[in-house]
């Protein structure tokens, strides 16, 4: 995919929280479960932020995509 190359930069332009759940989930490969006990937060509170992180990144793409 061209746009992969686009995603680290997309990805730094989230909140910390939500990067950092992003982060342990896609890229560390850790379960909901892990990444809730690793930032000391609730299961829901970890598919809260994924879900506004992928929320965010997919209107930066489209964002992107419809400058080029």
């Amino acid at each position: 995919d061209p746009r992969a190359h686009i995603l680290p930069r997309l990805i730094s332009q989230l909140p910390a929280s939500q990067r950092q759940v992003i982060q342990l989930l896609k890229y560390s490969g850790l379960s909901l479960e892990e990444t809730a006990q690793v930032t000391h937060s609730t299961v829901g509170a970890i598919k809260l932020k994924a879900h506004r992180a992928y929320q965010t990144l997919r209107t930066l793409l489209l964002q992107k995509d419809s400058t080029q």
